[in-house]
């Protein structure tokens, strides 16, 4: 609803103060739709010092990792504006806007799935716990895969149509996020559903903190020959690094050959997609960019998806039958 308000009623430099109202509804109304729920299950809460005691420390260590994502990712924009000027700032804030909108997919069955994981190791059920897990590495590579190779494909059609043909030098920048999603889910997986749960917080921790110092670096490296994009490709080695990191400290409650598995299925998956649009733009030149963007879409969904029919892949087939159980989904 917020995307379709700024469409509908932001046309120039004169409505920013509509343009930040419009954001700034959308997460009031999300917040109090999401209380609301909160409080109309748990009923009266009583508070407690004593017994929240116990808590603060470990909060106190989780609160130091957003922290952390946020001052680099800061710091690595001041330094892109005083280097490159305030017009790559432009270019690298929408194509960021552009990952977060995307990012909120990825991130959800980390919210959805991690109590039941967490119940399941603190009973002992290290079977269940390790079927979870199976279960968010496919889900993460099933989705985030062809999200990240079809963002690539659609993304010269998309943003000039999306952002504006003053944005078009954004794409590359949208190119080069698209990675991220991968490795944000992946990192989800290893950071919030493993290492937290497993009561590894601090090798959670020092792999955002290594991250974002390299992050940091790489960023003061390139950003001069590079620009916007020199930005953008800090914050990929940001995630790479925090995933190879967390892949190291997690190795005991996944199969690494399995995770290989999974994630080389859906890329060859994804790059037939990829293909496939890449070739509808190509027969389509010089038609409408929407026409073009909507055949992209349609071919690419319709693609992936038939691969997935064709190879029988079991996560596909539990949701289209609901009758496919937790000891098919490692197949």
């Amino acid at each position: 609803l917020s995307i379709a308000c700024i469409f509908l009623f932001v046309n120039d430099a004169s409505d920013l103060w509509l343009y930040v109202l419009i954001n700034s509804a959308a997460l009031l109304i999300g917040q109090l739709v999401t209380w609301s729920a909160l409080f109309a299950d748990l009923g009266k809460i009583h508070f407690s010092f004593r017994a929240m005691k116990k808590h603060v420390a470990p909060m106190l260590l989780l609160s130091v990792i957003p922290c952390v994502s946020l001052l680099y990712t800061a710091v690595n924009k001041v330094i892109l504006g005083n280097v490159a000027g305030a017009t790559e700032v432009g270019y690298y804030n929408q194509a960021f806007k552009l990952y977060t909108i995307c990012m909120g997919f990825v991130s959800a069955l980390s919210t959805v799935i991690v109590p039941r994981m967490a119940m399941h190791f603190k009973k002992g059920d290290q079977a269940k716990f390790r079927q979870f897990v199976n279960f968010s590495i496919r889900y993460v590579s099933i989705s985030t895969i062809p999200l990240t190779f079809g963002l690539i494909g659609i993304a010269t059609t998309f943003v000039p149509l999306f952002l504006g043909a003053a944005f078009a030098p954004a794409t590359h920048n949208v190119m080069l996020f698209a990675p991220c999603l991968f490795l944000a889910g992946v990192a989800d997986i290893l950071g919030l559903q493993i290492l937290l749960i497993t009561n590894q917080s601090k090798k959670y921790t020092l792999s955002i903190i290594i991250g974002s110092i390299v992050s940091f670096a790489t960023n003061i490296f390139v950003v001069a020959a590079w620009g916007s994009e020199g930005t953008v490709f800090s914050f990929f080695i940001a995630n790479l690094v925090i995933v190879a990191l967390q892949l190291y400290f997690a190795r005991k409650h996944y199969e690494f050959r399995y995770f290989l598995k999974i994630v080389a299925k859906y890329t060859f998956f994804s790059i037939i997609m990829l293909f496939a649009m890449l070739g509808i733009k190509y027969l389509l030149q010089g038609q409408s960019d929407i026409l073009i963007l909507a055949y992209q879409l349609i071919t690419g969904v319709y693609i992936y998806l038939l691969c997935l029919f064709l190879s029988k892949d079991p996560l596909l087939f539990q949701i289209l039958y609901r009758k496919v159980g937790w000891k098919h989904v490692k197949k």
